[in-house]
């Protein structure tokens, strides 16, 4: 589907503002991604296979699909060819990819209104026919070679569009710099990343400061950005910086005053503060600040709107909604940090993870992120630190699992569900029973091994602290092997289970671990023996000793070793 734009309208022309189509060399559609609407269709579907340009028979569906869109969007300054990122073949030759770019010029002769002066340009990603798609080594060179290609193969003048400041020398020495454009791909902001305003104008600034500056032969600077309502200031201080020398050295405060003044002056203020705040600590401050704007919002009291306040649709507010929403995320994220300490009553964290998660499905369901990539594409994490404290507070794992519980049914009242338990109790929970103190006779012991290959960092004693988390290592053994970890009480102590939670690598499918006592001074025999069966892709290996009926031991060893989290005793 296409839409026909005329480019030559004064607001185009009266600004030297050009339109380009951009294009993957060999992906063409097969399907319509199971929706019919274009608008709503999904930008990134593997079922939109990659053809090859060696076949013939690919090669014309290539150029059957580009004389398609060339014929009906026939008044476009320009058409740029991705060189990889959607559309892979490797070990395709350069010789094909010169060819398909062959025929798209010669197709934009044939039917576009500009003929042989529209544009075609090479945009330089991460190379064509490469067999380690997003391998960087070597691509420096690669990219010297389609160049080289380019100038043998293709009519000239052709335009490149630069990934890497650091091939610029060689677009210089191929005579195309003036022809070149730099792309910094992700410098405004990642892609595909999970959505939230940026504001770091010094990392933007050092890119033209160290890279624009220092080459300006170039045509020109171009960004990408996915959420362009979220990212407002770094939107609008790489133009401003694209456009005026001088405006690259102007403050971050002062960029945001510009910015702010542009979408609602009565508030400049305040809106600027509020886009520094998201980068605030003090969660009380950010709090307040949100609240202020937020009641601007709610009551329609923004004032008169900028230049950018009144091009804003669906609603003139949805800049201020939107900057609302993070900044409660924000400041709920930080309380949560920095009040939650070890310990903390079990309420208390369950009244700070509750601000938190709903402060973090307020804003996801405003954006809709995880409607394109599905829950557990995306899983909702914790703060440094919060999943260990959280463990510290709550206790065992019997007590993490009674909090989430308690989370999840006053969550769904508010929200999805499936948002609730999949995109955000899940993750969070997992992360804090890795952490949850595990209570047995074990963790009463003292632990002792053969062999202790980094006891500073993975000492014996990791193996019954009561963290699954922590790891003794005993070194790389992994096959069969006569290594131990004891055990020793102070006095004997009655069980009758044993489990032992090893690394789950595959060299424990099938490894018999041991369990043995002291008959004697220095003599161990075996009591019980379990074979393992796992799965070899398991993160642990779980050795599980039930014996018929209940022993008495004052020390015990575990023969055959790997990397141990934890012992447990019952």
């Amino acid at each position: 589907s296409a839409v026909v734009v005329d480019v030559h309208e004064p607001s185009f022309v009266q600004y030297g503002m050009e339109v380009w189509i951009m294009q993957c060399t060999n992906r063409v559609a097969k399907d319509r991604c199971g929706v019919a609407d274009p608008r709503r269709r999904p930008y990134w579907r593997p079922s939109q296979e990659d053809l090859n340009p060696g076949n013939p028979e690919h090669f014309q569906a290539i150029m059957a699909s580009r004389e398609a869109m060339y014929r009906i969007i026939n008044n476009a300054d320009g058409v740029c060819n991705i060189d990889s990122d959607p559309g892979f073949c490797p070990g395709s030759p350069l010789s094909d990819y010169v060819k398909v770019l062959q025929g798209c010029r010669s197709l934009l002769d044939k039917h576009n209104v500009h003929g042989k002066q529209a544009k075609l340009v090479n945009w330089m990603l991460w190379g064509w026919g490469r067999k380690d798609h997003f391998d960087a080594q070597g691509l420096q060179e690669h990219q010297f070679l389609t160049l080289r290609s380019l100038k043998q193969g293709l009519r000239e003048p052709f335009w490149l569009l630069c990934w890497q400041a650091e091939w610029l020398p060689m677009c210089r020495d191929a005579g195309v710099i003036e022809r070149t454009l730099l792309f910094p791909y992700g410098v405004i902001e990642a892609e595909p990343s999970y959505p939230a305003t940026n504001v770091d104008v010094g990392k933007l600034r050092e890119l033209f400061e160290l890279r624009v500056a220092k080459t300006p032969e170039i045509d020109g600077v171009m960004g990408n950005v996915q959420s362009p309502l979220l990212q407002f200031p770094h939107v609008y201080y790489f133009t401003a910086a694209m456009c005026d020398a001088k405006y690259r050295n102007r403050s971050e405060k002062d960029v945001l005053l510009d910015l702010s003044g542009h979408l609602y002056p009565e508030h400049r203020q305040l809106l600027a503060d509020c886009f520094l705040a998201l980068k605030a600590p003090d969660h009380a401050y950010v709090q307040s600040l949100a609240d202020d704007l937020d009641g601007l919002v709610q009551q329609d009291k923004l004032g008169r709107l900028g230049i950018f306040g009144r091009k804003l649709f669906p609603d003139h507010r949805i800049v201020a909604q939107a900057l609302v929403l993070q900044m409660k995320f924000r400041a709920a994220r930080e309380r949560l940090a920095q009040v939650l300490t070890a310990p903390t009553p079990a309420a208390e964290c369950r009244r700070l993870l509750q601000d938190y998660f709903d402060a973090y499905l307020d804003w996801d369901m405003a954006h809709g992120w995880h409607g394109l990539w599905g829950w557990d594409a995306w899983p909702m994490g914790l703060p440094a630190k919060a999943a260990e404290r959280l463990a510290d507070s709550l206790g065992d794992r019997p007590a993490v699992n009674a909090c989430f519980e308690e989370l999840s049914q006053s969550l769904a009242a508010r929200h999805d569900k499936k948002a609730v338990d999949v995109g955000c109790l899940a993750p969070a929970k997992v992360a804090v029973l890795a952490l949850a103190r595990v209570v047995s006779l074990a963790q009463k012991a003292t632990a002792t091994a053969s062999v202790s290959a980094d006891p500073t960092r993975y000492a014996p004693s990791a193996a019954n602290d009561g963290r699954i988390a922590t790891l003794y290592w005993p070194g790389a053994l992994v096959q069969d092997n006569t290594e131990w970890l004891q055990l020793a009480w102070d006095q004997p102590q009655t069980f009758d289970k044993v489990v032992v939670r090893f690394l789950g690598h595959p060299s424990m499918c099938g490894r018999t671990i041991h369990l043995q006592r002291e008959t004697e001074p220095g003599k161990w025999e075996d009591f019980a023996a379990t074979r393992i069966a796992m799965d070899a892709a398991a993160q642990r290996a779980v050795a599980t000793f039930q014996l018929p009926s209940p022993v008495t031991f004052g020390k015990i060893r575990i023969v055959n070793l790997l990397d141990v989290f934890e012992v447990e005793v019952y």
